[in-house]
């Protein structure tokens, strides 16, 4: 199942305490079966190692996994018994995660460190269809650039930043565009080429509310 899935879910927000990760990687390096190198599968399995912010909104939602939908439908006498049965977990809004990511493509263009992160382009391109945009949202962005500016590695957030701009310095730049295309469309289980998910991006920077 792709990775980036984990961060379409947004299920890295977890349990009561309800904190955003920001997180520091220590790369364990391994032996690759690869016989070429290939830049979208690192030769490495990394550790995080988090900081944390107050996650908010939070909805609850049901937790389920594979093997218990199998045998919902297959073998449910044994769902008691091997504990398979789905529960309720608090976690993050994806509204919360769309308007984190925008920011973060922002900082780390900021930083210059865009090379592994055009990853949150396909979230944001998956994620955008499933967020109204509104007042409602525009008032969440606010409260979102609030706290990320309190961080020391969220420059976007700071005061003065013209995020819009800034966006669409990104695009026209095509800033992500050689990791995307490297990285990000070599893990993908469907074809869905830069120039497609860049769009998304572009009416986010549009629609002013980041400004």
């Amino acid at each position: 199942m792709f990775l980036l899935s984990c961060y379409f879910l947004s299920l890295r927000i977890l349990c009561s305490i309800f904190y955003v990760y920001y997180v520091i990687l220590t790369a364990i390096a391994y032996s690759s079966i690869q016989q070429a190198k290939d830049f979208a599968v690192q030769p490495m399995v990394f550790l995080e190692t988090s900081y944390t912010a107050v996650s908010f909104p939070v909805v609850e939602l049901d937790v389920h996994n594979y093997i218990g939908d199998m045998m919902t439908e297959e073998a449910p006498d044994y769902i008691e018994q091997y504990q398979l049965s789905p529960f309720k977990m608090k976690v993050q809004s994806v509204d919360r995660t769309l308007a984190d990511k925008v920011f973060a493509i922002c900082d780390y263009y900021l930083q210059e460190r865009v090379n592994g992160h055009s990853r949150h382009l396909y979230d944001i391109f998956k994620l955008l269809p499933l967020v109204p945009q509104n007042e409602e949202f525009r008032n969440l962005v606010q409260d979102v650039r609030s706290v990320r500016a309190e961080s020391p590695v969220c420059p976007s957030a700071k005061e003065g930043v013209d995020v819009p701009s800034l966006l669409k310095t990104i695009i026209e730049g095509n800033a992500y565009r050689a990791d995307y295309d490297n990285v990000t469309e070599k893990l993908l289980e469907e074809s869905l080429k830069y120039d497609e998910v860049i769009v998304a991006l572009n009416k986010i920077a549009e629609s002013g509310l980041f400004a």
